[in-house]
């Protein structure tokens, strides 16, 4: 396991039911990947992070799942159409990502697969062109599809 302060350390040890809760909640709400993308004024160089995110029109949940962990931000997008809701995102990204998806991978039943791939991936177990196409194949519309 990576470094992690005492800070980042405490929310670990929280109970059992916040875990299987966060998990509940990035299973119905979250998106698992591995974000690839320019890096700043540099367009010539790819980078690769690991991200999580939940996603909802309440910001009760992505507040909570803030809190609950001491990790990433929560962020507010308004709808282009005026008849749609606020949404809001709370993202984790790179080594907290991966301590979140750690505590929180016994509970997972929908996202496991995703899960752990992207730990794989950050540890080095993956190739990141295999574990992009992989998760492409994860996140396809249409029935869900076992790697």
């Amino acid at each position: 396991m990576p470094f992690v302060s005492q800070k980042q350390r405490k929310w670990m040890l929280e109970s059992i039911v916040d875990r299987a809760y966060l998990a509940g909640a990035i299973d119905g709400e979250g998106c698992i990947r591995i974000f690839h993308g320019k890096n700043g004024r540099n367009t010539n160089w790819i980078r690769h992070r690991a991200f999580l995110q939940v996603t909802n029109t309440n910001r009760i949940l992505p507040d909570w799942c803030k809190l609950i962990t001491g990790m990433g931000f929560v962020r507010a997008i308004k709808p282009k159409n005026h008849k749609w809701k606020t949404r809001y995102d709370w993202i984790v990204q790179d080594g907290n990502a991966i301590d979140v998806i750690e505590a929180v991978l016994p509970y997972l039943k929908l996202k496991h697969s995703h899960a752990s791939l992207l730990r794989d991936w950050f540890y080095g177990n993956e190739e990141t062109l295999n574990a992009v196409t992989l998760f492409n194949t994860l996140n396809q519309k249409g029935n869900a599809v076992q790697v």
